[in-house]
């Protein structure tokens, strides 16, 4: 269950998170933009509590879709105000929101073998409209249609230059 670049640790790194998870030291996960670190996939930050879990949340890890809300600036991605404060009411709130907001109880996590990773439990919605292929294909004949009439008025105009 290896989540970096080196697979040698990683039932440490297993026994490390069940020993979190078991402890319900995990307030959190954060899903950031993909390949933000050097030399890792890894797209998910954890929280752990400030002092103690609030009691509506114990037992619970609350997961948040942060990846499609940042910018890239010059050399730094970053994430405008206007983006994150909404993100962090709905970390603190801890309630299900569709593609942004995922509540995962411990059972969760320990028959997932303790995977905390965003991208096992956060959906990415996806804003664009799908198409049927044989809507695809009739806007592709028009265009082909199209092109095949301009090339022949440009014929038509350089025939006149000659």
């Amino acid at each position: 269950m290896a989540r970096g670049s080196d697979t040698r640790h990683a039932d440490r790194e297993c026994n490390i998170c069940k020993w979190f998870v078991e402890q319900d030291l995990i307030n959190g996960v954060i899903l950031l933009l993909d390949n933000l670190f050097y030399n890792t996939r890894a797209t998910g930050i954890i929280i752990g509590p400030p002092k103690r879990k609030p009691d509506r949340r114990q037992g619970n890890i609350v997961f948040v879709n942060t990846s499609r809300r940042v910018d890239k600036g010059c050399l730094k991605i970053y994430m405008s105000e206007e983006e994150l404060r909404p993100r962090a009411e709905m970390f603190l709130k801890g309630e299900p929101v569709e593609g942004e907001v995922v509540v995962m109880t411990r059972e969760q996590a320990v028959k997932a073998d303790y995977n905390l990773s965003p991208s096992r439990w956060m959906r990415q919605v996806d804003d664009t409209a799908q198409r049927s292929i044989s809507e695809i294909i009739a806007d592709l004949q028009l265009l082909d249609e199209e092109s095949r009439q301009g090339d022949g008025h440009l014929a038509k105009m350089l025939a006149k230059l000659k």
